[in-house]
């Protein structure tokens, strides 16, 4: 099974950035491009949305049966973008007053009145939420954010309608809720990977719509080898851990690949081995008391050219002869304090 990258809960966006006209305050904002708010077309009357509203609000929502676009993501970024350009009003009301002339300068009078109602009703939702669910700093736990989540999501619903509420941040709630349960599992050091495979395919069908496989096998692996962390630290012997990265490695890398690593493994399993020989023998040799220092220096060139061959030697030479110039050094200065 694959799976997609792993997001950090700490990177979680949780609110929308909201514009409070009356605070003088400067907000920097995503750029967004006149083109964008081009692509907006009115929608049927059975899009509309519904809420509870007084007889004023009744009558404005009313408007909103022919309101913006389809209603997507990319609405969204279309009020954003009318958000953003008329950002340095004075007040609200001049905010508003702008957009409306801008709307009617690029279409026509009917349709420009419904996308401004609309825009007005989430305005109106947003600066809501940012005086609801403002101060929220305190918040640590994933569960935290996804309780908070919820409910900024519940007061969308409450304030602009059900169906535009859940067009409009629906999809993005649901992929949050998503990373946040993922990097629960993943990051569970009780749990072994079994388990957690288990529960990530649970996830997966709870939310169909939500999680990306990753395309990149190596990646895939990184990710495997973080669900399995329990199992290798828990392995009784190496062996066993070398058994259990091979059979994760061909459960997510291509056949030529798995190759290409153990061969990695087996050079660096060689080395250590050969480092292992060597400064044993080595120890054997500098222990001996019965050997000049002419005699122990013959025998560990021997040792090295036996244990390295003629470049490993002369590379290993030269790295002692290093590690001695440096331990001077060190004795030298220890000795002028």
């Amino acid at each position: 099974m694959k799976y997609k990258k792993l997001f950090a809960v700490a990177g979680i966006i949780i609110l929308a950035a909201v514009i409070v006209f009356q605070i003088s305050k400067k907000r920097h904002y995503q750029d967004y491009t006149p083109e964008t708010a081009d692509s907006l077309s009115p929608l049927s009357s059975s899009d509309v949305v519904s809420r509870d509203a007084t007889a004023e609000e009744s009558q404005t929502l009313e408007t909103l049966t022919e309101a913006i676009s389809v209603i997507n993501d990319d609405t969204l970024n279309e009020f954003k973008f009318l958000q953003h350009k008329f950002r340095k009003s004075l007040s609200l009301d001049d905010h508003l007053n702008k957009i409306k002339e801008y709307l009617l300068s690029a279409y026509d009078s009917d349709y420009a009145e419904t996308v401004f109602e609309t825009y007005k009703v989430w305005l109106e939702c947003e600066m809501a939420v940012a005086a609801e669910f403002g101060g929220l700093s305190s918040i640590r736990s994933p569960q935290e954010i996804s309780d908070k989540l919820k409910s900024i999501h519940e007061l969308r619903k409450n304030n602009m309608g059900e169906k535009l509420a859940d067009i409009l941040y629906g999809a993005d709630l649901d992929k949050k809720l998503y990373n946040l349960n993922l990097s629960s599992i993943v990051n569970n050091n009780e749990l072994y990977g079994l388990e957690k495979e288990t529960l990530i395919e649970e996830l997966e069908l709870a939310h169909p719509d939500t999680y990306t496989y990753s395309d990149v096998p190596y990646d895939n692996y990184q990710q495997k080898l973080k669900l399995y962390d329990r199992d290798l630290n828990e392995v009784s012997s190496g062996h066993e851990r070398e058994e259990l990265i091979k059979q994760i490695r061909e459960a997510t890398l291509p056949p030529e690949t798995v190759k290409k690593l153990e061969a990695i493994d087996d050079g660096v399993r060689q080395n250590q081995e050969k480092e292992e020989l060597y400064t044993d023998r080595r120890n054997m040799i500098l222990e001996d008391t019965t050997l000049s220092s002419n005699d122990k220096e013959d025998r560990l060139n021997q040792l090295r050219f036996e244990v390295f061959g003629t470049k490993g030697a002369q590379a290993k030479a030269r790295m002692e002869n290093l590690e001695k110039g440096y331990k001077k050094i060190i004795s030298g200065l220890k000795t002028d304090e």
